[in-house]
């Protein structure tokens, strides 16, 4: 994928693809305000809703969002919460949207608040914090019926405003209009610059109660509608994957885990009103593998764009967003000082390998590409290798990033150095208990997220995830080295300070079951023959061992476990004969331990995984439009490892 091309003509943007203008010549904002903003009546909904969800098909230049994001900022409760979901096919450039800017300066403020964050061409979700957190833009860069088809939601208000339906059938037939009516909350409302009658009809045999008014400006007539049906929202979802209804009976939560995991955990759902007590064995955050002094924040390649790659993918983005955001703060109260460097990785992959990923559709030169005929001073290549550069890449300290999140919290958030060993639910709380027995703390919700410990409690017991030993050596650069200072990712990787100080760090090692604490001289020696090879000349060599030990809990399928955790018993009584291949739809939607959800396994990753998973949990617990598809949601699910085994009749 790549941001599309658009002409500007008379100083407004045309799509040659489409034969069409992104909005009107005469009077752009006009149009919006009246056709989007004022038929669906926003002003007095904006007023009195404590969250509101509203979806565009056509995100265009964004000038829809901006003016939406505008009225919300001036008639919205101080709390409330508003979900925008734009999807777009074919993405403006950051550039052609700045040009758009320029046409309506006294909105640029409410432009520019989602443009600092706007995506790189890939397709898929991405995310985007806005208004101190109460506003989520979900930018979804795919074709309209297969964004649609992926989805559950509960839309309040829809714009129809992709190009005209003559240039652009794709967003408007009939299929589409039925995703809209199965996506639409009850009593949702439609508004579209079209007249046409095919859109009438279309829209009404989905169910809709549609109305003729009059156009905007010298336009004839346009369309508003009301879904009207009584049926409930489809949920294509499988039933083994159907998200619980949770009804806390208050906003408190227990977060066990005081490193990454936690972390974002506590501040995505303190962004959301919760109040949260976290729970750790050490006295202090990131006491144990969050206490790594720094680590890649990258995707993962894949040759066929697999599940993996799209998780790796949309949390890695998502990852920069929020990176660069605590960057920002911490930068205000450390002048001069980095908890994040966003100044590139170069990645080692086999040459067919490399040739595979890059002509897939689901990447950009902006995303990554290849180093054809450049090298990387210092560097060594690797016979049969190529070299990738992923430019938005980067490293950061997992410590820094925890203690910047823990000032975030300030008092919402209480700190209690505790070993859990066990959970009980009692009614609609669930308490926490140390190893006697005693209650250490009681909440509505319990978000499991403390790393190797995490199936350690009996509703948890069920999950395969493993601890394996990872080992980084502290090297020192030789003052007469010409290393260009950037991530590397290959056998191992290699990562500079974040200071620009000579120190580098390399890891890391891989050991599953090893609880040897110390550093080791194999491991050492190991990543010693892969600079002298990869780097030589670079490094002083240590006469010590010089560097760190953590333990990192790992998945059997090495995707983390994010979402709410399945009542054991029940899935096993009722879906037992899943393995027989019966239609989905003989089976009831699944039942869950109710407010118990985990976020864990996310290996040498946490920087770029933790933060989404944070984000989904969040969304999944407030009932919100998701982070991410519904496909992605189902991958990351703690109850996927109990249907495979089902299935398989284990």
């Amino acid at each position: 994928m790549e941001y599309t091309v658009v002409e500007w003509r008379d100083g407004q943007p045309y799509s040659p693809e489409f034969d069409d203008r992104y909005f009107s010549a005469n009077d752009g904002r006009g149009e919006s305000e009246y056709v989007f903003l004022q038929k669906n009546e926003l002003s007095i909904r904006f007023s009195s809703a404590e969250k509101f969800v509203i979806a565009e098909t056509g995100f265009g230049s964004g000038l829809n969002f901006a003016l939406t994001l505008k009225l919300w900022s001036e008639t919205a409760p101080p709390d409330a919460q508003l979900d925008y979901i734009g999807i777009e096919s074919a993405p403006l450039s950051p550039d052609d949207i700045k040009r758009v800017v320029e046409l309506w300066p006294e909105c640029e403020h409410f432009f520019f608040s989602w443009l600092a964050h706007y995506p790189l061409p890939v397709p898929g979700h991405h995310v985007c914090l806005l208004a101190d957190q109460r506003v989520r833009l979900h930018l979804v860069f795919m074709d309209v019926q297969e964004a649609l088809t992926q989805e559950t939601l509960q839309v309040d208000a829809w714009y129809l405003d992709g190009f005209s339906p003559a240039h652009n059938p794709q967003i408007w037939n009939q299929q589409v209009y039925h995703l809209l009516a199965q996506n639409s909350a009850p009593a949702a409302t439609l508004s579209t610059f079209s007249a046409a009658g095919g859109v009438r009809r279309g829209l009404q045999a989905a169910g809709f109660v549609v109305t003729k008014c009059k156009g905007h400006g010298d336009k004839r007539e346009m369309i508003t509608a009301k879904y009207s049906a009584t049926s409930q929202l489809q949920n294509r979802q499988p039933p083994w994957f159907r998200l619980p209804v949770f009804l806390p009976a208050t906003k408190h939560a227990v977060v066990i885990g005081a490193g990454l995991a936690g972390l974002t955990v506590a501040w995505a759902l303190i962004q959301r009103g919760w109040k949260v007590t976290l729970v750790d064995k050490y006295p202090t955050v990131a006491g144990a593998a969050s206490g790594s002094p720094a680590g890649l924040v990258m995707p993962r390649f894949s040759v066929d764009d697999n599940l993996d790659a799209r998780v790796y993918r949309a949390a890695f983005l998502y990852a920069l967003s929020q990176l660069n955001a605590l960057q920002a703060v911490y930068a205000e109260s450390h002048p001069g000082k980095y908890l994040w460097r966003d100044e590139g990785v170069f990645a080692e992959l086999s040459q067919s390998r490399a040739q595979q990923m890059l002509a897939g559709d689901h990447t950009s030169a902006e995303y990554v590409r290849e180093l054809v005929g450049e090298g990387v001073s210092g560097m060594t290549q690797r016979e049969g290798s190529s070299l990738l550069s992923v430019p938005c890449a980067g490293w950061a300290s997992p410590g820094l990033v925890c203690r910047t999140l823990l000032t975030l919290c300030k008092n919402n958030l209480n700190f209690i150095q505790a070993d859990i060993t066990a959970l009980h639910q009692a009614e609609s709380t669930w308490q926490a208990l140390a190893a006697a027995g005693d209650v250490i703390v009681t909440g509505d919700l319990m978000v499991l997220a403390n790393g190797v410990g995490a199936n350690r409690f009996t509703q948890s017991e069920y999950l395969p995830v493993g601890s394996v030993r990872g080992q980084l050596t502290e090297l020192e650069l030789k003052p007469t080295a010409q290393l260009t200072d950037s991530g590397y990712s290959g056998e191992h990787y290699l990562v500079p300070s974040l200071d620009h100080t000579a120190t580098y760090y390399c890891g890391a090692s891989y050991h599953p079951d090893d609880p040897c604490p110390d550093l080791r001289h194999s491991d050492q020696q190991n990543h010693l023959d892969f600079v002298m090879s990869d780097f030589p000349g670079c490094f002083e060599i240590p006469d010590s061992l010089t560097g760190f030990v953590g333990f990192r809990a790992v998945s059997e399928d090495r995707l983390p476990v994010v979402g709410p955790i399945p009542d054991v018993d029940w899935y096993t009584r009722e879906y037992t004969d899943i393995k027989h291949g019966k239609p989905e739809s003989k089976y009831v939607s699944a039942e869950y331990l109710s407010g118990l959800y985990i976020s864990a396994a996310h290996g040498s990753r946490g920087l770029t995984t933790s933060f989404l998973a944070a984000e989904l949990i969040a969304a999944q617990v407030e009932a919100t439009p998701l982070p991410v598809s519904s496909e992605i949601c189902a991958g990351l699910s703690p109850a996927r490892f109990l249907i495979r085994r089902l299935k398989r009749g284990v």
